[in-house]
């Protein structure tokens, strides 16, 4: 050591920094004085992206589950098949089970029709309502099934 950097203690000599606010405001070009800091435009595209996903996820979860009138007859029409149905074939004299397979607060018209005959169950279709339809073995007696078409119509 030289003898300019010793004291008269004998101790080296170690550049000070300031204290209190003055230090704080001489290290504002340090890095470890900018911790926890965020540009405002980084900061604001952060919360533009958050509002977005949670508006996305509210606008799909309130969707969810609940059945609007273009996709009620598709899956009244699989419920009905299912009442009336025995072993895939559609029975006519069970029609009356029909019914109560159709959603509630909604009026329902079944139908099922051959070349020969047709039964229907509920009340009259009217011109606006959802309808679905498919081909179906129908028995119209012992031994005797033809092909046919169930169809349903819902409306409000």
């Amino acid at each position: 050591m030289t003898a300019s950097s010793r004291h008269a203690t004998g101790s080296t000599c170690r550049p000070t920094r300031p204290s209190g606010a003055a230090g704080r405001r001489a290290r504002t070009g340090d890095v470890t004085g900018r911790r926890g800091q965020v540009e405002p435009l980084a900061a604001l595209a952060a919360l533009f992206a958050v509002c977005v996903g949670l508006s996305v996820y509210a606008v799909v979860l309130a969707d969810a589950g609940h059945p609007t009138e273009r996709d009620l007859a598709e899956p009244t029409l699989a419920a009905v098949d299912d009442a009336v149905s025995v072993g895939g074939v559609v029975h006519p004299q069970r029609l009356d089970r029909a019914l109560a397979s159709g959603p509630s607060g909604w009026r329902l018209n079944v139908t099922v029709a051959t070349d020969d005959a047709r039964w229907t169950v509920g009340p009259s279709p009217t011109v606006v309502g959802d309808r679905s339809s498919r081909r179906v073995s129908v028995r119209l007696g012992p031994g005797r099934v033809r092909v046919g078409h169930l169809r349903v119509v819902v409306w409000r």
